[in-house]
């Protein structure tokens, strides 16, 4: 009985699928196929979860959606999102040669839509996608949208496109302003507006870096309300410093599910998992230039200097990505090639303590050996004094990170690598060379 129980709710659902929908632009010859194709996903996507051994949407891919009979339309760019504990998602499908959106929520309403209800998209972006695609986010490779709105509420609509000002993104639609921010204010204009449309517009526009930011800035830790930056003030000049990385990142980050398999990649255990893809989330999520900090976290390697080998080292460098959060991405450049002496930083007044015969000298970050290093480069590195075989050390086992992920084996241009510095803790964990395979 539960089964056909079942069976009848994908049936009428069916039914409600293939109903009219106005299209909220002119009509072209296009729609018919990305609508109806979207509406034959979703079919497709109910009888996945129908019949998956969990009853959830985890682990739907193109292929699985096969298997019930669905195919992609040639020219339409697909997106799901699976949202909450897995039970829930939403799609979108826009045909790359005219740009119309359309949309669908399992629950709640979406992009103007109501849940169930396939449709144009309400307001539409006004610019087609470059190339046609399928892509899915799944649990463990994006936040909790539902979970980041909740946290959000009550945080001024207009604050929130503010904050995205600064970022680079994306300028498909040709505006002085990147199409996430266009989102924002067109969501946020739109009658019966709310925290969540608006983030949920905002990553239909390709705003997943724009998002992990908020969530970063806004919500911290989740220990308290969210709370708006001083630097939200309608510039694009974004923050002048990065808060302090916090010690636990709430829920919504999806760590449980993210970390296992992050560290089965890299060979890590569950703590150097869990902690070294949390310090990455969060720094790469205030520097807001580098994308996506799941994509970005998984796919460059990561230099993680450590607290158990060198802790003076690795909070020097905590210290410096504070000021500047930008220093999180760095180019790897052999030493023989920096322009600037090796010693550039004798006489500077930050290393006029360093005392060999004491045991300290003076430590740079960003490291010598990358473009961001030396006196050339701007801005101007982070100097301090510390335990000179701390110092030397960390630079053995940078030299050993470089090698071992063959940075210093690939052409100009292609040696971008993380720098993530551990947290201190009560079991402090070494320096990791995660190469995520590289």
């Amino acid at each position: 009985m539960k089964r056909f129980g079942a069976l009848l709710i994908t049936a009428l659902m069916a039914i409600t699928l293939l109903s009219p929908v106005s299209p909220a632009k002119a009509a072209s010859i296009y729609d018919p196929v990305a609508l109806s194709s979207l509406r034959n996903m979703v079919n497709a996507m109910t009888f996945y979860n129908l019949y998956s051994p969990r009853a959830s949407y985890e682990g739907v891919t193109q292929a699985e959606l096969r298997k019930q009979g669905w195919s992609p339309a040639a020219n339409v760019a697909y997106e799901i999102w699976i949202e909450g504990t897995g039970k829930q998602y939403r799609a979108t499908a826009q045909d790359i040669r005219n740009g119309t959106l359309y949309s669908f929520s399992s629950s709640g309403t979406f992009n103007g839509r109501n849940a169930g209800s396939v449709g144009a998209a309400s307001p539409q972006p006004g610019y087609a996608p470059p190339t046609a695609g399928f892509i899915v986010n799944d649990l463990n490779s994006s936040l909790d949208v539902e979970a980041l709105a909740a946290l959000m509420a009550g945080v001024a609509l207009n604050k929130i496109c503010e904050a995205t000002l600064f970022q680079p993104g994306t300028r498909n639609a040709r505006s002085s302003v990147s199409d996430q921010t266009l989102a924002c204010q067109a969501a946020a204009a739109a009658p019966g507006a709310t925290v969540r449309s608006v983030l949920l517009a905002i990553r239909t526009a390709g705003g997943a870096e724009q998002l992990a930011m908020l969530a970063a800035y806004f919500v911290g830790d989740g220990t308290s309300p969210a709370t708006v930056p001083d630097w939200v003030d309608g510039t694009d000049r974004g923050p002048r410093s990065s808060p302090p990385v916090p010690e636990t990142l709430p829920p919504l980050w999806r760590l449980p599910k993210s970390a296992p398999q992050f560290g089965t990649q890299n060979g890590l255990g569950d703590e150097a998992a869990k902690t070294a893809l949390k310090q990455c989330y969060a720094l790469v999520a205030f520097a807001g230039t580098f994308g996506d900090p799941y994509k970005t976290c998984r796919t460059l390697p990561i230099f993680a200097s450590g607290q158990s080998d060198v802790p003076q080292a690795t909070n020097h460098d905590l210290e410096a990505l504070q000021q500047t959060p930008s220093w999180v991405k760095l180019d790897y450049r052999p030493s023989t090639e920096n322009p600037s002496p090796r010693s550039w930083y004798t006489g500077d007044p930050r290393c006029a303590s360093a005392d060999p015969a004491e045991g300290t000298s003076c430590d740079e970050y960003p490291f010598y050996s990358s473009e961001q290093g030396g006196q050339l480069a701007v801005p101007a590195p982070s100097l301090k004094v510390i335990d000179s075989g701390q110092n030397s050390f960390q630079g053995t086992l940078y030299s050993s990170f470089l090698a071992a992920c063959k940075l210093t084996a690939k052409p100009v241009g292609e040696r971008q690598f993380l720098a993530i510095p551990l947290p201190p803790a009560a079991s402090p964990l070494p320096t990791l060379a995660i190469c995520n395979g590289n």
